[in-house]
């Protein structure tokens, strides 16, 4: 009697845990089961827990019909959250909803009132990152100030060295900036299917109305030219009227804007264009022929001369170690060594929005890891004050024709380079007597 007393003792407490555990993972209707709910622990009333313990509390959103670049954001965001927490982050359209307790970053304009909210009180080149009504909310007033609210919030996972061992991120909840982002890089808007135009400074100290040579001719016109990220160099040349062309190089420095030392005269046939080779530290002049002079930057004089495709137009790249030589129908790659490597056809791209009631010339190029950046010039027949300036941008790896970036100097450019993340042009002044170098800055159509 005593074992099946205790026997049912047993039974009977057996079956009190077995209802316990069931009423603990039964659901009401309408709520959602524990599967489907992820709760943060221990967060705090004034900041909200993205992530921590290797495990992630927030998620991506995005709008449903988002273009290429707002995905690629997106994935940008998910990898740095994933490397510097160590947990995985799902990302979804804004026409789903992730688990319940989970935290949404909105990315651009999704259907979210909140991303909205956010981004009417934005002006032109602004963008801002904020937590509204417990959602993070990354903004732009386009697609590449949005680039850089997701910078800016990538920044943000830069968490204090104590928490790196959980992984653990957290947002005040009252966390609002907003950024003007009128400094942009260069090429930010290339590429990117904007209608583009430049906008252009005149910098006074770093042109010149010309020289003369060691036997008094007149150095009137400007020619190829480079940076080396301290100096600026560009030729000048004698004109039509000397023979054979002779030339002086310039050298600038360029935050200073003073010219620190010139060439003695040079025989470098037209000096076309020029380029500089960081790891030799030599800038190479080419002469519109097969003659390409490198030049000591220091001395400013010809140390050797190597022959390549006959171009007028070089730059080369220390991105990739190559050599991009151009004429009117083909770019020439060539390696650090100056062996030929391949060639691209541009074949009726170059000057093809001009009239042929003109003087056309494609001039000088530089490149950077995405784009060469060609310049093109055109002058009226009748009428020698209007003249017409084009950056025709080709992709770098593959020649694509890219886009065409009307200039509005009306002067003949002659080079271009980048220097603290903005193009520099140096044309011929409207009478051809000296040189005129420009700030050049992209700007989107408004």
């Amino acid at each position: 009697m005593k074992k099946r007393a205790l026997m049912r003792a047993i039974l009977l407490l057996l079956s009190l845990i077995l209802l316990a555990s069931c009423q603990n993972t039964s659901t009401n209707e309408g709520q959602t089961t524990g599967a489907e709910t992820t709760q943060a622990p221990n967060a705090s009333e004034d900041s909200l827990l993205l992530a921590a313990d290797q495990k992630a509390y927030c998620g991506i959103v995005r709008a449903r019909d988002a273009n290429t670049d707002v995905k690629s954001l997106c994935a940008k965001l998910s990898t740095a959250i994933e490397k510097r927490t160590n947990s995985t982050v799902q990302t979804i359209a804004d026409t789903r909803q992730l688990s319940e307790g989970m935290i949404e970053i909105l990315i651009g304009d999704t259907n979210r009132p909140e991303s909205a909210e956010a981004k009417k009180k934005l002006g032109q080149y602004q963008y801002s990152v904020s937590v509204i009504n417990g959602k993070i909310v990354a903004a732009g007033s386009d697609v590449v100030m949005l680039e850089k609210a997701i910078e800016h919030l990538i920044n943000m996972l830069e968490i204090p060295s104590e928490q790196l061992n959980r992984g653990v991120w957290m947002i005040s909840n009252t966390y609002s900036k907003r950024f003007d982002g009128s400094d942009y890089s260069y090429n930010d808007y290339i590429g990117k299917g904007f209608e583009l135009t430049a906008q252009h400074t005149l910098l006074p100290k770093l042109s010149v109305s010309g020289g003369t040579t060691s036997t008094g001719e007149r150095i009137p016109w400007a020619q190829g030219g480079c940076t080396d990220g301290t100096y600026y160099y560009y030729c000048m040349i004698t004109d039509n009227s000397v023979s054979p062309t002779k030339c002086q190089i310039l050298k600038f420095d360029i935050e200073k804007q003073t010219l620190v030392k010139v060439s003695k005269d040079l025989m470098m046939g037209h000096a076309n264009d020029a380029t500089y080779n960081p790891h030799t530290n030599t800038v190479i002049v080419s002469e519109a022929g097969t003659a390409y002079h490198l030049i000591d930057p220091d001395t400013l004089t010809i140390k050797e001369t190597v022959h390549m495709s006959p171009c007028w137009a070089i730059s080369y790249n220390p991105d990739l170690r190559i050599y991009v030589l151009a004429d009117n129908s083909k770019f020439y790659i060539y390696d650090e060594n100056y062996r030929f490597q391949k060639e691209f056809s541009i074949e009726g791209i170059m000057g093809a929005e001009f009239s042929e009631n003109g003087n056309f010339g494609s001039q000088g190029l530089t490149t950077d890891d995405k784009f060469i950046y060609y310049l093109e010039y055109w002058q009226n027949k009748n009428n020698h004050s209007d003249i017409r300036c084009n950056i025709v941008v080709f992709d770098i790896r593959t020649g694509k024709f890219l886009e065409r970036i009307p200039l509005k100097m009306g002067r003949e450019v002659e080079n271009i380079d980048i220097y603290n993340d903005t193009f520099y042009i140096v044309c011929n002044n409207i009478f051809w007597t000296g040189s005129e170098c420009y700030k050049v800055k992209i700007v989107p159509k408004v």
